[in-house]
């Protein structure tokens, strides 16, 4: 592994994800599987290392709860309450009802020697 001070790393926000940030014209969007993930994640990890911050963590989903509704995302409450219920329960894994529908591939057809 080598260090390169004077690197210069870009950055595509949401390249992966799609998300968006708030810019001129425009409100602050992340997809609803992202936001999913990251809520359940947060409250898993701190379940499993940091329990006794856990009533701490599951007070600040109130929070997220009330910034859901400030963006004028009031449906994602019942996506916050879900990620917070899996967290608690340890339900991980992928979310196939939020992500989006895989694009259909077609598969390769290799060519036999003749």
């Amino acid at each position: 592994m080598a260090w390169a001070p004077e690197s210069i790393v870009y950055h595509k926000e949401g390249g992966s994800t799609g998300a968006v940030s708030k810019g001129k014209n425009r409100a602050f969007s992340r997809p609803a599987w992202v936001d999913y993930l990251g809520l359940r994640n947060r409250v898993y990890m701190m379940r499993k290392h940091y329990p006794w911050f856990l009533p701490i963590v599951v007070l600040s989903y109130v929070g997220v709860m009330l910034n859901r509704v400030r963006r004028g995302q009031a449906e994602r409450i019942a996506l916050v309450c879900r990620a917070l219920w899996d967290g608690m329960c340890a339900h991980m894994g992928r979310p196939n009802a939020l992500l989006p529908p895989e694009p259909s591939r077609k598969r390769e057809q290799k060519c036999s020697p003749a």
